[in-house]
């Protein structure tokens, strides 16, 4: 009888958590005003029910901005007692964005003074329940556009390769060719380059260290770090293990290191929730044919199955058994564990045997009545032709939960997992909006048009626009891209039942693209 009664009292306190939490509201502080950080993070949180109050727009960083982190500290005080809990970006409150991160000269003492300000508000604010994302500076193998330092779009590759022997040389497995070649590097590349680039890590990761002492001090629910991108030799890694180091002891319930980092706001909002709601869901994966979850994808420093399962964690869910599962996670890798531009000429759209084999297993698992998610990471920056064609031929893309195929194998995994999570609290018409945008951005949009516009529209263009730089034919070109992406939707998504498609790009370079979806009886926005 008691037992009978303590199962009841359980389930009536996680059924009014649950219920509870459609009422919460968050604040929330973004990496910078990139749709993924911001817009399409909130809609992902309000889909579920929850108010998210973050700041104005001109306190946040942009590719051109560095935002302001003393202001936004400002607007953080004024409105944390409004929260329920609070998700922030410690990038953003402490160098302004991330983007700044990377290219801020800021004092060690100025750095210091702000990763102390995140003591206060546990301090001040009567024990808030804060969750922190922060990040590792990145070591990308090139760059352009703005977002490092001038000197890394000439030298960045030749620094990337540098930095790399220099983690396999104190790794101890550096060979006798890579020794004179690190020398010769060390000729090539400017002293003064090298000094700034390496000296701003030197900052950023005393930083992160100060964080992960706060950490163990008790100062946030939870602390993220991510690695943007990065590889198995890079300076990323050597950096990372600095952090191992310091993070020994906190344990998975407290903290996680991530590869990844434009996935982390939403993945720290996600947790909230799940605390909030004391909800635990349990994910299981499956794989395409081949080596599967040992493929270490690029810019990427890890193993899929082990990055999956660091975001499993980190948003508040479990690993488990498809038997046991909630929701399975299907995740197209390609049999080999190459990782291709969704831009090659590969991705043609042609159907393979791991394509219906992929298609199989999850119509097997939607049959069996699991929800099923989509992580397409065989291709970076955009989706795998081949398999949405063929899931499209099946009746499959209406069927699937969640879908993710943006940008980095990490950033998908973790933005889809999170997505996934908060669609239980979803409407019908919330989760296939969503899920819309998903299809547009990361198949239309990435894999098609994006391509279509850089070779068709801005290669032939008498201005100097660029890829990325489209100010001189903005107008043009977000005409020339709707059309096209409503091209697409009447083509292979009008189960939909897409009314308009509007488009827009905040960075002003094809990349990054805002898309809004208006369906059929709705009113135009």
């Amino acid at each position: 009888m008691i037992k009978r009664l303590f199962a009841i009292f359980l389930c009536l306190f996680l059924w009014l958590g649950a219920t509870d939490a459609e009422a919460k509201r968050i604040v929330y502080i973004p990496q910078d005003d990139r749709p993924i950080s911001l817009s399409q993070t909130v809609a992902s949180a309000e889909a579920a029910g929850i108010t998210m109050i973050t700041p104005p727009a001109h306190l946040l960083g942009s590719r051109t901005s560095s935002g302001d982190p003393d202001a936004l500290w400002a607007w953080l005080h004024k409105n944390i007692k409004r929260a329920d809990a609070v998700v922030v970006s410690a990038d953003a409150l402490i160098y302004g964005s991330l983007v700044a991160s990377r290219k801020h000269d800021l004092d060690q003492d100025t750095i210091n003074r702000r990763v102390d300000n995140f003591r206060t508000l546990k301090n001040y604010h009567n024990g808030m329940t804060t969750y922190v994302f922060a990040s590792v500076m990145r070591s990308p193998r090139a760059s352009e556009g703005g977002v490092e330092p001038a000197y890394y779009e000439t030298y960045g590759p030749k620094i990337f390769e540098y930095t790399a022997l220099l983690d396999k040389q104190e790794s101890r497995i550096i060979t006798r060719n890579e020794e004179k070649r690190l020398k010769e590097l060390a000729k090539d590349i400017p002293e003064e380059y090298l000094a700034d680039w390496l000296g701003r890590r030197v900052k950023n990761l005393s930083a992160t260290l100060r964080l992960v002492g706060l950490a163990h001090e008790g100062s946030f629910k939870y602390l993220i770090v991510g690695r943007d991108d990065n590889a198995p030799y890079s300076q990323t890694r050597r950096d990372c293990r600095k952090i191992d180091d310091k993070s020994a002891g906190l344990g998975k319930s407290r903290y996680t290191s991530v590869p990844g980092v434009d996935e982390l706001g939403l993945l720290m909002v996600t947790r909230a929730i799940s605390d909030i709601s004391w909800n635990i869901p349990h994910i299981a994966t499956i794989y395409a044919p081949g080596i599967g979850g040992a493929t270490i994808p690029t810019y990427s420093d890890v193993p899929c199955a082990e990055s999956i399962n660091a975001h499993l964690f980190a948003a508040g869910a479990y690993p488990t058994s498809t038997e046991r599962a909630d929701i399975i996670l299907a995740v197209n890798t390609d049999r080999y564990g190459r990782t291709y531009e969704a831009a090659w000429k590969e991705n043609d759209g042609t159907v393979t045997d791991a394509h219906r084999a992929l298609a199989d297993s999850i119509e097997n698992e939607l049959e069996s009545g699991k929800k099923v998610i989509l992580a397409d990471i065989r291709y970076a920056n955009g989706a795998d032709n081949g398999l949405m064609n063929h899931l499209a031929e099946r009746n499959l893309l209406d069927k699937l939960y969640a879908y993710g195929g943006w940008n980095t194998a990490d950033n998908t995994l973790g933005f889809v997992i999170a997505q996934s999570i908060l669609m239980d609290k979803a409407t019908d018409t919330e989760r296939t909006r969503l899920l819309a945008v998903r299809y547009l951005e990361d198949w239309g949009y990435q894999a098609n048009v994006r391509q279509s516009i850089q070779n068709d529209l801005i290669a032939h263009t008498k201005t100097k626009a660029t890829a990325v730089n489209i100010r001189p034919i903005r107008a043009r070109l977000i005409a020339v891209s709707e059309h096209k992406l409503l091209a697409f939707a009447d083509q292979h998504l009008s189960f939909l039942d897409i009314n308009d498609i509007n488009i827009a790009f905040p960075w002003n370079r094809t990349f990054e693209a805002e898309i809004g979806v208006t369906f059929v009886g709705e009113d135009m926005k």
